[in-house]
């Protein structure tokens, strides 16, 4: 719930509708593919919201420094296991984009941004690892004590 109560003060809570061409895509790709579905989709939706507030589109993910923003705002206002989800969560839209070729055939640019982005999840993710690296360690010898 404070997880919550950080994102809804910082706006991070706002999202696209749920009856959105590409979510509902999405959301029928988890279906499939996954057990979960509507909560991951809902976060997805507030990612893209945030990405464009205008519109609920694939052509946002263009934007990759403002996809970072979104997780460096998320980190400041939840804990690194709320950006954890989040980071799952695009990176299985990713996936999703990748399995439907309607999506490149109006776009030929998307392929290199999605690849962009990918990386700088992983990046996001490696230095999410790193942190927590650091703090169990700290945390083991403040047991000890």
């Amino acid at each position: 719930v404070s997880a919550r109560r950080g994102m809804i003060a910082a706006g991070l809570y706002e999202k696209h509708s749920m009856k959105e061409e590409v979510l509902k895509g999405y959301v029928s790709y988890l279906q499939t593919n996954y057990s979960e579905s509507k909560h991951e989709a809902e976060n997805l939706a507030r990612f893209l919201y945030f990405v464009d507030k205008d519109e609920c589109r694939v052509g946002c993910l263009h934007n990759t420094e403002r996809a970072v923003e979104f997780f460096n705002e998320l980190s400041t206002h939840t804990t690194s296991g709320t950006v954890r989800n989040y980071l799952n969560g695009v990176k299985k839209f990713i996936k999703y984009i990748h399995s439907e070729k309607k999506f490149f055939e109006h776009d030929s640019s998307l392929r290199a941004s999605l690849l962009k982005l990918q990386k700088k999840l992983d990046d996001y993710s490696k230095s999410l690892n790193e942190k927590a690296k650091d703090i169990i360690p700290e945390m083991s010898i403040s047991y000890r004590t």
